[in-house]
């Protein structure tokens, strides 16, 4: 078996591997791009990585995902709609949905989106310390309390309950050749927490001599920097004192090893395990679930998607910002010939009075006396803008009408707007794909979860009727569908009256 010091070794290598394919380098800068930061290439002109961006995540999320089951056993059957029912309430109560989007957003500007499955407690499930005994375990612990019963977690876990969280790309490592989550043989996952909550938390061990090594500040520091090998945490030096500054948190990875079947932890500097059980949460595979907007042919680490919109943002500041000159040079201007107006004479030309009138004295010929300076066009600027619009337009896969412009640059046939809404819609049904192999691989390993945790009734509204169950009365083989769909949450005024105006043209039927 590996040691802590080999497992920080492995992780070295793993994040070698995330900079080489993911861009890595690029990361901080689409982030400053995407917030319009004043350090980003977005202070002048168009965002084109945040409004195109907003447009593609904007056709990839819905509001009311549901899942659908069709059984593959006929013992199923008479389960299938309490799980159905089961799913989507907990794709509401978990907030799936959010969750997924923050995800996708993270494909968009840092290679993958990374989905956690959790259960019970926020650092990790332990059914050693189940509330139940023997052959009554109750699925759930109080682990996010301490012995004398003080809260040591701040996260949405609950008791008994799975949870979903969207992981930054920043704080996951895989090993070297990983395409896929299914095909990796661990995954490492980087947390912060309170030192002195991690002394208090009955599953970690070892901790005796474990000393605060991080600030807040000075993790959050982090994701603006490559995490290049013998950088897996931060320690900072701070010229001020307060609560983000103090060096009261430990740097934790969480690896997750599939050929071993158990969970570890080990800090940055700590020469001994923080945690080395059974994970108990690898009765699916891996406990993530991953997808990507942009597929690299042989690496789980790809090229983000706004990447590709980072060159054209670069050239839409540069025509912005000469744009910008060129329209502040073009203000009017006069060429005076010396003692042709006195200084009184020239302030009444450029005053704001619309009878003004200046004397000229001499007697050459006006336009030897006085002439405007010649202004440059900004129409070769606006076609420079639209052709750059156009090729990150091509590079995101989406047309005007699906960004919300208004094409009005030609008439346009109806076989050719055609053909152009199906080309760009293969792009885009591809992508809402890999959302919705999101959903089903993140509801197919929830609900096998739940089939053997949880071992108390439960209750669930299917129909009109309320259903009690457990776990293992849910269990079975299914298969799994979702509909992203944009239908309305209605009031109850709403669909009566609604079921009024249908009842009214089914009465006209014979």
């Amino acid at each position: 078996m590996l040691t802590p010091e080999d497992w920080l070794v492995e992780i070295d290598n793993g994040l070698e591997y995330r900079k080489q394919f993911g861009r890595e380098d690029a990361w901080k800068q689409l982030e400053l791009d995407y917030t319009n930061d004043p350090n980003s290439n977005c202070t002048v002109g168009p965002n084109l990585i945040y409004s195109m961006g907003d447009s593609l995540l904007s056709s990839l999320t819905v509001p009311a995902p549901e899942i659908l089951l069709e059984a593959e056993h006929p013992a199923g059957v008479s389960r299938q709609a309490a799980l159905e029912a089961t799913d989507n309430w907990l794709i509401k109560k978990l907030k799936l949905r959010q969750h997924t989007e923050d995800a996708i957003m993270n494909s968009y500007l840092f290679s993958r989106a990374i989905l956690k499955i959790g259960y019970d407690s926020e650092f990790g499930w332990s059914p050693y310390y189940d509330i139940g005994q023997g052959n009554n375990m109750a699925g759930m612990t109080f682990t996010q309390f301490d012995k004398k019963g003080k809260r040591i977690e701040s996260g949405g876990a609950m008791p008994g309950m799975p949870w979903v969280a969207a992981v930054s790309p920043h704080d996951i490592v895989v090993p070297w050749g990983t395409k896929t989550i299914d095909d990796a043989p661990w995954i490492a996952h980087r947390v912060i927490r309170l030192n002195q909550y991690i002394k208090r938390d009955a599953k970690y061990k070892n901790t005796g001599r474990l000393e605060p090594q991080v600030s807040m500040e000075g993790f959050v520091d982090t994701y603006g920097h490559v995490m290049a090998k013998n950088k897996r945490a931060s320690h900072t030096t701070n010229a001020h004192y307060d609560e983000n500054t103090k060096s009261v948190f430990n740097v934790l990875w969480e690896i997750h090893d599939k050929m071993t079947g158990r969970v570890m932890v080990v800090s940055p500097d700590y020469y001994k395990y923080l945690r080395n059980t059974i994970d108990a949460l690898q009765v699916a595979g891996l406990p993530f679930v991953s997808t990507t907007l942009v597929r690299h042919p042989r690496s789980f680490w790809n090229t983000p998607q706004a990447y590709y919109l980072g060159q054209l943002q670069k050239t839409s500041y540069d025509i912005s910002l000469q744009g910008e000159k060129q329209r502040r040079a073009n203000a009017l201007k006069f060429l005076v010939r010396k003692k042709g107006m006195s200084e009184d004479e020239a302030n009444k030309l450029i005053s704001g009075d619309v009878n003004a009138v200046a004397m000229v004295e001499g007697t050459e010929p006006m336009r030897d006396m006085i002439a405007t300076v010649p202004q440059g066009s900004l129409i070769d600027f606006a076609m420079q803008s639209n052709h750059n619009r156009s090729d990150a337009r091509d590079a995101i896969g989406m047309g005007r009408n699906q960004l919300g412009e208004f094409d009005d640059s030609s008439r346009r046939t109806a076989r050719e707007a055609t053909f152009v809404k199906e080309g760009s819609e293969l792009r885009t049904n591809r992508r809402m794909n890999s959302v919705v192999d999101l959903y089903i691989e993140t509801i197919t390993k929830i609900n096998k979860i739940i089939f053997r945790y949880w071992n108390m009734p439960r209750y669930m509204m299917v129909g009109k009727e309320w259903m009690r169950f457990t776990g293992d009365e849910l269990e079975g083989d299914y298969l799994y569908d979702i509909t992203l769909s944009t239908k309305r949450n209605l009031s109850m005024a709403q669909r009566k009256m609604e079921a009024i105006m249908m009842m009214a043209q089914l009465a006209q039927i014979p």
